[in-house]
C-alpha cells in the first residue's frame, strides 16, 4: 500500500496523466501512466483522453470496451440514494453501489 501511495503522490506532483486499478478486497492495487499501461495491453478511451491504439494496431481477438455514460434524471436518482441512505440507516448493509442500466 505504502508503495501505491507513494507511486500515486509523486505522479501527481510530476503532474503525470495515470490510471489506476484496485480490486475489490484491496488487497491488489496497481498504478501506471499511460505509456505503461499500453506496454501492459492495457487500453483505455474515456471521453477522448486515451493511451489506445488506432483499431489496426491491436492484436487479432483483443475487445474493446466502449463507456457511453447517460445521465438519469435527478429525482429518479435521488430516490434511489434516499433508499439507499435509509437502508444503511436501519443496518441493512454496510458496502453498496448504485448503479442504474
Amino acid at each position: 500500500m505504502e508503495n501505491f501511495e507513494q507511486e500515486v503522490t509523486d505522479l501527481l506532483h510530476e503532474k503525470t496523466p495515470f490510471l489506476f486499478l484496485i480490486d475489490f478486497l484491496k488487497s491488489e492495487k496497481k498504478v501506471f501512466t499511460f505509456e505503461e499501461a499500453a506496454a501492459n495491453d492495457i487500453h483505455f478511451n474515456v471521453r477522448g483522453i486515451t493511451n489506445a491504439p488506432t483499431l489496426e494496431h491491436f492484436h487479432s481477438g483483443a475487445t474493446l470496451a466502449e463507456l457511453n455514460p447517460k445521465p438519469i434524471p435527478f429525482a429518479i436518482y435521488e430516490k434511489a440514494f434516499d433508499t439507499v441512505k435509509n437502508e444503511i440507516r436501519n443496518g441493512n448493509s454496510f458496502l453498496l453501489n448504485l448503479t442504474f442500466p
